[in-house]
């Protein structure tokens, strides 16, 4: 998401220097509310949140890949069938 951004951004304000700094969602909102840190791109969720003031500006799904043998996979299975017509469907067609 980033690096989509800067190219925008840069192209923009070429003027104003952006230091990338990568860390633990916590550390940066600790940061951020210190003032030791003017803005951060984040991915979390409503429990991640504190009192700072936030902008959703990207949303995106996440997928979990794993191999078909995995154990994994059975458990999910019988936790959402749902997941046993998706397996279905990925089967038919090696493109999924």
């Amino acid at each position: 998401m980033f690096t989509a951004a800067y190219s925008a951004f840069h192209q923009q304000y070429p003027n104003i220097t952006i230091v990338p700094r990568e860390g633990v969602v916590r550390d940066l909102q600790r940061l951020i509310s210190q003032g030791d840190l003017d803005i951060g791109f984040l991915t979390l969720t409503d429990m991640d949140r504190t009192n700072d003031v936030y902008e959703t500006i990207y949303r995106e799904e996440l997928f979990l890949a794993i191999p078909s043998i995995h154990l994994l996979r059975f458990y999910l299975l019988l936790e959402n069938p749902m997941l046993l017509w998706i397996s279905v469907l990925c089967n038919m067609n090696p493109l999924l």
